[in-house]
C-alpha cells in the first residue's frame, strides 16, 4: 500500500472514530436529560387500628411526570385503593393523569384531574370533616387554565363526570408565612345529577418561624341536591425535634353541620420521621354524632 495511502485511510479512521464518539456522547447527553426529565415517585402506607379493620394496608400510590421541554410536561399516578370496604379495597385504578402547557401568561392542564376545590392538607391520620362532606369531587375528566398575578394564582376549570358537567374557580395567595385560598364549584353531584346548588370553601395557613403552624378550613355546600351540608376545621401543629429526629405534635378540631345530623371529631397526632421518606404517626381520633367512637391509630407510610 502506498504511503499517502495508508495517511488517507488513517484520517479516515480517525474522522470515523470522532464522529462515532461525538455520537454516543450526543446519546449519553440526551440518555442522561430524559433521565432528568423523567421523575418517579409515590407513597406506600399501612395502618393499625383499633376500631374497624383491624391492620390493612392504605392507599398506595406510583406517580410518574416526564418534562418533554419548558412548555410541556405529562404525568399519570396509579393508586391501590385501600380503606374499610373489602369490595373495592384491592381495586388498581388510574387514579390522575394529564397533560400541561406552560408559557409566560398562563398554564393548562387537560385530562383526568379532579377538581382543584379545597386543600384539606393536614397533619392527622383522619381526615378533615371538612373533606368528608366533599368526598365526590375527585376522578374527574376537566381543563384547567391558571395565571400567577404576582402571590396570586388564580384557576378556572370545567370538567365532568357520568352525564353531569361542572365549573368552578379557586383563588390561591402566598406570602411567606401566610397562605389562603379561595374556592367555588358549581355541577355535577357523584351520580351525574345537576345539583340544586353550589360549594363553596375558604382556607388560612399560617406557619411561624418557630415550628408552628395554625390551618382554618370551612367548607360549606348543597351539592347533594336538597340537603345543605358545612363543615368547619381547625388545627394547630408545631414540628420540633426529639433525640435528633423531626418530629410534629397536632391537635385539631372539626365540626359538620348538616339537617341529617350533626358532626363533632377531635384528635390528637404525634409523628416522628426517622429518616428522609419515612413518618410513623400515632393517633387518638374521636368522632361524635349520634354515639361517640374513639380510635386510635398507628401509621407508618413511606414517600420516594
Amino acid at each position: 500500500m502506498k504511503k499517502i495511502e495508508i495517511i488517507t485511510l488513517s484520517l479516515l479512521l480517525i474522522g470515523t472514530s470522532q464522529a462515532f464518539a461525538e455520537t454516543l456522547r450526543e446519546r449519553v447527553t440526551a440518555l442522561e436529560a430524559a433521565r432528568a426529565a423523567t421523575k418517579i415517585g409515590g407513597v406506600v402506607q399501612v395502618k393499625h387500628a383499633s376500631k374497624g379493620v383491624g391492620t390493612a394496608p392504605g392507599d398506595i400510590k406510583l406517580h410518574i411526570s416526564h418534562a418533554v421541554n419548558e412548555q410541556f410536561d405529562g404525568f399519570f399516578t396509579i393508586q391501590r385503593k385501600g380503606g374499610d370496604d373489602k369490595a373495592t379495597e384491592d381495586d388498581i385504578i388510574l387514579d390522575a393523569a394529564a397533560i400541561n402547557y406552560h408559557n409566560t401568561n398562563f398554564d393548562a392542564s387537560i385530562g383526568k384531574i379532579g377538581t382543584p376545590f379545597g386543600s384539606y392538607a393536614t397533619g392527622m391520620v383522619t381526615n378533615p370533616l371538612t373533606k368528608d362532606i366533599d368526598s365526590d369531587k375527585g376522578n374527574r375528566n376537566g381543563l384547567i387554565l391558571s395565571k400567577t398575578l404576582g402571590d396570586i394564582k388564580v384557576s378556572v376549570y370545567t370538567n365532568e363526570k357520568d352525564q353531569g358537567k361542572s365549573k368552578g374557580i379557586s383563588a390561591n395567595y402566598t406570602n411567606g408565612a401566610f397562605n389562603a385560598g379561595a374556592y367555588y364549584f358549581d355541577g355535577a353531584s357523584s351520580d351525574g345529577t345537576k345539583d340544586a346548588g353550589a360549594s363553596k370553601a375558604i382556607r388560612l395557613d399560617y406557619k411561624v418561624s418557630n415550628g408552628l403552624s395554625v390551618v382554618y378550613e370551612n367548607v360549606k355546600t348543597n351539592k347533594d341536591t336538597s340537603v345543605k351540608k358545612s363543615a368547619s376545621h381547625i388545627e394547630a401543629s408545631y414540628a420540633h425535634q426529639i433525640m435528633a429526629t423531626d418530629a410534629s405534635i397536632t391537635l385539631a378540631y372539626s365540626k359538620e353541620n348538616a339537617a341529617t345530623g350533626n358532626k363533632k371529631q377531635t384528635g390528637i397526632t404525634y409523628s416522628i420521621m426517622p429518616t428522609e421518606g419515612v413518618k410513623i404517626s400515632l393517633e387518638s381520633n374521636k368522632l361524635k354524632d349520634a354515639s361517640s367512637v374513639t380510635t386510635n391509630t398507628l401509621k407508618v407510610s413511606y414517600s420516594f
